[in-house]
């Protein structure tokens, strides 16, 4: 994954929503939501839950 979209990640397994994401790294909610399915593509996943999960292994956060 690219540096931001280890950010982006880290903040989807905090719990943030897109738009508090984007907020914070001071980029749209649409903006965060291109990075998140681009991570989805990498990763395979096909639900939210699923890719805070795999996203929580890959960054070593219980997620």
């Amino acid at each position: 994954m690219t540096p931001r979209e280890t950010d982006i990640g880290r903040l989807v397994v905090d719990g943030h929503t897109y738009r508090e994401i984007g907020e914070r790294l001071h980029i749209s909610s649409k903006t965060v939501e291109h990075h998140m399915a681009r991570i989805r593509g990498k990763l395979g996943a096909t639900d939210r839950r699923t890719i805070t999960a795999l996203l929580g292994n890959l960054l070593g956060k219980a997620g």
